[in-house]
């Protein structure tokens, strides 16, 4: 069987589905007037979002590049609660690659882009 599973048929990209899980912060603005820091849906589905907090703390705790990520991130004076959604995010997307491309988690994986 070739594809991605049927439950990720629904969306075309990563993109889609952070959206739809609610962890991509949008920008809410009225032309000059009303400028306000981005911030994410309310509309988001609750149940993703709230297992994605399951396992962002999980990976946080037991996977190397999670945990370096999120330490550098909060040394880089970034908003603890900003990094975890951006982890969230991270997470979604290696998560679609993976079930798109049919395959297994591997931790020692290296991009080789030249």
């Amino acid at each position: 069987m070739s594809g991605p599973p049927q439950r990720f048929k629904k969306f075309d990209n990563a993109k889609q589905l952070a959206c739809h899980a609610g962890v991509v912060p949008f920008e809410n603005s009225s032309g000059t007037s009303l400028q306000s820091k981005p911030r994410v849906s309310k509309k988001a589905h609750k149940g993703i979002k709230a297992t994605l907090s399951n396992c962002v703390m999980s990976a946080m705790r037991y996977n190397t590049h999670f945990k370096a990520f999120y330490e550098r991130k909060l040394k880089e004076g970034k908003n603890k609660y900003a990094v975890f959604n951006a982890m969230k995010n991270k997470l979604v997307r290696l998560i679609f690659s993976l079930a798109k491309n049919r395959q297994k988690y591997n931790e020692n994986y290296t991009c080789s882009l030249v």
